[in-house]
């Protein structure tokens, strides 16, 4: 699929001002690759004659959108994971009302915000989404489909062609919940404690969303962890109840991925010995990174969890566990973005200022067995899926049978209780 397609209809003409603008972006982002990208000869790309052709679409652009199209389209010839092009926003926060996930090679619902408007329209766990606004799902277009829909060119509602499990498919318009946010915050101002108050409570909220939870089935530790990040105290504390375990699920399903130093923590609690997890390749030198075993690792059954949405560290943690033959690894093939990537964050305006940004990639990492996991992500040992009638009824027969591979017994159903969806509430 093209960005160019960020395009909508009925967008409004460019203006002789904006397109000035955006050729200023362009410029620094070329800057920005051309300094920081991890490879100084681009994999063979002619930076220059891509960013020329870049300007030249900018220069005969019709609307915003399609001249920001012309740099994403730049970023996205270098075809990794961690170099994209972070556009200009709305001053709005967009809540779609559900979420979903690709399950194999088809995209499911997996859970549906009570009240929202897709709850009205009649979305329910368990469908299956076959196009978004006109768009085929493919899990190969994945990450392009969703920065084309939700950054390059945010929807505030979406047309979604929709197959139910009667197996029949219907068309359905959900209208996004859409929430101004304030472009200045004025922290001298008579407001200045609401707005700190808010700021705060947005960032509790943040903090739960990213913390640990667990669950103990029998002598197991069922560990949920969303992010490589978080206070190390909890990571601290949750090793600690690992180490107490015969059995221990890491679930690392829509994990992201996150921060070096609680990947290493966390291997190393788990090893008995040391370990090359790969080697880095940055623009200036290629240095191994090692994991060395704590004082007293863990030596019990380990199950790991992976799917889709598992990207960058958790399929690093899982890739490793693999090959040292730690334990099993199950689940769905993970999601292949492994790249080390840096912000480089710019503003426009005085008073007022406009945010974007460029992500580049400045590091690789090549596993021990000298592969990448780049685009091509974490093969389990064992595939289990969710059927679409599993997704439906909130079971999750992949963490039933995990429990079991290291000793403990549960029903898919009690499974698919231990950990509910939270119910995150920003302020803004």
């Amino acid at each position: 699929m093209s960005l160019s397609a960020a395009d909508r209809q009925g967008a409004a003409p460019i203006s002789k001002s904006e397109r000035q603008m955006v050729q200023d972006i362009l410029k620094e982002a070329a800057d920005d690759i051309s300094k920081n990208y991890y490879d100084p000869k681009f994999h063979g790309i002619d930076l220059e004659a891509r960013v020329r052709d870049a300007s030249e679409k900018v220069s005969s652009a019709q609307s915003l959108s399609q001249a920001y199209a012309a740099i994403a389209d730049l970023f996205d010839g270098f075809n990794d994971s961690h170099t994209a092009f972070i556009p200009p926003r709305p001053a709005v926060r967009i809540q779609k009302g559900f979420e979903a996930r690709y399950v194999g090679e088809s995209y499911f619902v997996t859970s549906v915000m009570p009240g929202s408007d897709a709850e009205k329209q009649g979305l329910k766990r368990g469908d299956e989404i076959l196009a978004m606004d006109g768009f085929a799902c493919h899990r190969q277009d994945e990450h392009k489909l969703a920065y084309l829909l939700d950054v390059l060119a945010p929807r505030y509602s979406m047309k979604l062609l929709v197959r139910s499990l009667d197996a029949k498919s219907r068309d359905m318009l959900v209208h996004f919940e859409k929430k101004e946010l304030p472009t200045v915050m004025d922290l001298r101002s008579s407001t200045r404690g609401n707005t700190i108050s808010r700021l705060i409570r947005d960032r509790e909220t943040y903090e739960e969303s990213i913390h640990s939870r667990y669950a103990e089935v029998g002598r197991v530790l069922v560990w949920k962890l969303p992010v490589f990040g978080g206070k190390p105290e909890s990571l601290d504390s949750m090793i600690g109840k690992m180490k107490k375990a015969e059995g221990v699920v890491l679930d690392l399903r829509g994990n992201p991925g996150g921060l070096e130093e609680p990947l290493i923590d966390l291997l190393s609690a788990l090893l008995d010995h040391e370990v090359k997890v790969g080697d880095r390749i940055t623009r200036k030198a290629t240095k191994p990174l090692i994991v060395k075993p704590t004082h007293r690792p863990f030596t019990g059954k380990v199950a790991v969890l992976i799917d889709s949405a598992s990207a960058s560290a958790s399929e690093l943690f899982a890739r490793v566990i693999q090959l040292e033959k730690r334990g099993m690894v199950m689940g769905d093939r993970s999601s292949g973005q492994v790249m080390e990537g840096m912000m480089y964050p710019h503003y426009l305006g005085i008073g007022i200022e406009i945010f974007y940004a460029f992500e580049v990639t400045i590091g690789d990492l090549v596993m021990a067995d000298g592969k990448s996991l780049e685009h091509n992500g974490v093969v389990p040992d064992m595939g289990i899926l969710p059927s679409a009638k599993d997704l439906a009824a909130g079971l999750d027969p992949a963490m039933a049978i995990a429990i079991a591979q290291v000793g403990g017994t549960i029903t898919a159903d009690a499974a698919g209780k231990l950990f509910p969806p939270l119910r995150l509430k920003y302020e803004w």
